[in-house]
């Protein structure tokens, strides 16, 4: 699977374009280590590297995506189940923490609301309100519209796009 030479450059320029935003965005640190925190330099480079990491297995992915579409025809469906069911084992390593979190989110202060009888915890309801406005406006038609633009376009068109977009958000403050 060649690539073409100006969609190699796209990539190139876009990584470094983010690399240098997020350098420059990091802010006035303090001297290293001045709040007992580790060095700031340090906690950079570990970020950089797990976003890096994570950023090579999300390409691979992608390209192991297009071998697939390729080989067995184009199921974004199927695609989107599968990237989306195969994780959720691994929450089952989290379990304590979310048990925790869980925890602390019930012993939130109570929100009484005018359409129920009883008060809600306040960490209970914000969530609540996150899922249920983020459902029609990004979790269903996001992740299905990556998947039907790799099907259609390929994987790198679709991963300069959605960096672009990503980098758009966050400059503005919406995840």
């Amino acid at each position: 699977m060649a690539f073409r030479l100006t969609e190699n450059a796209a990539v190139v320029a876009i990584s470094a374009g983010i690399g240098l935003c997020t350098y420059a965005s990091r802010g006035g640190a303090a001297e290293p280590g001045a709040d007992g925190g580790p060095d700031s330099t340090v906690t950079m480079t570990i970020g950089v590297a797990l976003l890096t990491s994570a950023l090579l297995l999300s390409a691979r992915l992608g390209i192991y995506q297009e071998v697939l579409y390729t080989t067995f025809g184009k199921h974004s469906q199927q695609a989107l189940f599968f990237t989306h069911a195969l994780p959720l084992p691994g929450f089952l390593l989290l379990a304590s923490d979310i048990g925790h979190h869980a925890a602390l989110f019930s012993a939130s202060e109570p929100l009484a609301l005018p359409l129920l009888p009883v008060a809600v915890p306040r960490l209970w309801f914000f969530l609540a309100c996150n899922v249920v406005t983020q459902y029609p406006f990004g979790m269903e038609a996001c992740p299905h519209d990556v998947f039907v633009s790799v099907s259609a376009a390929g994987i790198q068109h679709t991963d300069v796009g959605a960096d672009c977009l990503r980098h758009c958000f966050a400059d503005s403050g919406v995840n």
